[in-house]
């Protein structure tokens, strides 16, 4: 390791670039303080190297949870509140949980839609893409939660396509009422008493509720407006 550490600053930065998973970089970068510092340096650049063409979504994660870190930022009060601008590396663990999290929903929501009867509207009705519909929710239900970022969710939604409008829907939909509740407690859902039964209590304490509810809501107001609007040009 000594050796190593002779090594130019461009040549360790590009070390740890190479990085095979989270651990192994996680764990490198604690060795010392030099890597350490490479690490302050640079990590935005490094984590956009490891993860922003190999892993699904990175990008969309990565935007989302930014917002999440601003709006808990002008929500909370505490000293050690969320940066307005916090480097990629405090938040990334929540961005691969996010990932993961977007992938899982939109996979069993496909399961849920294969298991419907053929002559199930889903099934006639065509989808956009799932991950793009499950970013817009989750936005949505995020910006909701503070009146001055309302007006540009309403901007939001009033430029998406209709068809993209109505994806987002149909997954917001099967999220706050047919979705296993484990699932809808990891994704901020509000449980029943009954769902709550089913969901550890450790769980529970760590995610907070969104306003999903209110979020469909809203994409259903949405695609009211967008067919007011494709009537009055008839």
């Amino acid at each position: 390791m000594a050796g190593l550490l002779t090594l130019p600053n461009e040549f360790l930065n590009r070390l740890l670039e190479e990085s095979q998973t989270t651990q192994i970089l996680l764990t490198f970068v604690s060795v010392n303080h030099r890597l350490h510092a490479i690490w302050m340096t640079h990590s935005d650049m490094i984590i956009a190297t490891i993860y922003g063409s190999n892993t699904p979504l990175f990008k969309q994660a990565v935007g989302f949870t930014l917002a999440g870190a601003r709006t808990a930022a002008c929500m909370t009060t505490e000293t050690d509140a969320p940066e307005a601008h916090p480097q990629l590396h405090v938040l990334l663990p929540q961005i691969l949980q996010n990932v993961e999290l977007a992938i899982k929903t939109c996979n069993q929501f496909t399961e849920f839609r294969t298991s419907l009867p053929v002559d199930h509207n889903w099934h006639r009705q065509p989808f956009t893409s799932l991950h793009d519909a499950y970013f817009v929710i989750r936005r949505a239900a995020l910006r909701y939660s503070l009146p001055e970022l309302r007006p540009e969710l309403r901007s939001e939604l009033r430029s998406l396509p209709p068809s993209e409008l109505k994806t987002s829907q149909r997954l917001v939909s099967y999220i706050t009422n047919l979705a296993p509740c484990t699932l809808r407690s990891e994704l901020g859902c509000v449980l029943t008493e009954d769902e709550m039964e089913h969901v550890p209590l450790d769980d529970q304490m760590t995610r907070p509720p969104l306003s999903w509810s209110h979020a469909q809501i809203l994409l259903s107001l949405a695609i009211l407006e967008r067919e007011e609007d494709a009537t009055r040009l008839l």
